[in-house]
């Protein structure tokens, strides 16, 4: 029988833990959102403040004040 051979990395630690390191898991953002087709982009509007609704200025911003 054969013995197969054991390869071992021999790159440096710094690039090998570069590829190798995942990013940190962070909580999703409220605020995220996809990118706005070509054209287009994506604006926020408060619907709320201090735990009360803001209607006047979704209503407002809807009919383009």
């Amino acid at each position: 029988m054969s013995q197969d051979k054991l390869t071992i990395d021999r790159a440096p630690r710094a690039s090998r833990e570069k590829e190798a390191r995942r990013k940190p898991w962070a909580p999703p953002s409220r605020l995220d959102a996809p990118p706005a087709p070509a054209g287009f982009q994506h604006r926020w509007i408060r619907a709320e403040i201090n735990g009360f609704d803001d209607k006047q200025h979704v209503f407002g911003r809807l009919r383009g004040l």
